[in-house]
């Protein structure tokens, strides 16, 4: 298969492994598939553009926040370890759905802290929500569960790759501002080496 830019096609890292990002920025120079932003366009994108490809294993690049009390630091990068998909009304005791989303299990990374991670519709800015949300998970991220459920559904290993730009709260876009391009490039030099032999450990389905 021929090479293409980031971005522009379909591209694995090796035979079997597919690097996917939201946007082409975040792959910068690295050969992948940009599946969108936000849970929806994500898994459009997952399905139309990573599955297809039969992958033996999906990594995602990007950005993340991390939660109240999590400990991890902006510029630290992570992997997930669990995936589950979050909502304001439910944090806030204000909602119930009838079956709850599934909770998706990843690929631990060699060296990487690996954490529980919450996808949310909207990116949290209140303080007393983050905090509500940090009850479940350590990082907060828009795309990992379309990238989770889509793969889970297929029965393909997957993982996480993000560096922490921000911490969750009324700062984060700004903090995100000012850290996301040091961040993606860290998250990029991991996934560089995703294909090493014993670097990607395999966690059993839930």
């Amino acid at each position: 298969m021929s090479s293409k830019r980031p971005g522009s096609g379909r591209v694995p890292v090796l035979p079997g492994l597919v690097l996917c990002s939201a946007t082409a920025g975040e792959l910068g120079d690295l050969p992948g598939v940009t599946i969108g932003i936000g849970l929806c366009d994500a898994l459009i994108g997952m399905t139309r553009s990573v599955l297809p490809l039969n992958p033996d294993f999906v990594v995602f690049v990007g950005t993340a926040g991390a939660l109240p009390g999590s400990g991890l630091q902006i510029g630290q990068v992570i992997c997930a370890s669990s995936v589950r998909l979050g909502d304001a009304a439910l944090a806030l005791g204000l909602g119930y759905v009838p079956t709850p989303a599934g909770v998706h299990t990843g690929v631990a990374i060699e060296g990487l802290a690996y954490v529980d991670v919450v996808t949310n519709l909207s990116i949290t800015s209140d303080p007393d929500l983050a905090v509500r949300h940090a009850q479940t998970a350590e990082v907060e991220h828009m795309e990992a569960y379309a990238v989770a459920h889509a793969c889970h559904s297929r029965r393909i290993n997957w993982a996480c790759i993000l560096g922490i730009a921000n911490v969750v709260g009324p700062d984060a876009h700004a903090e995100w501002t000012a850290n996301h391009v040091g961040c993606e490039a860290a998250a990029r030099d991991v996934a560089r080496r995703c294909h090493r032999p014993g670097s990607l450990i395999p966690r059993p389905p839930p």
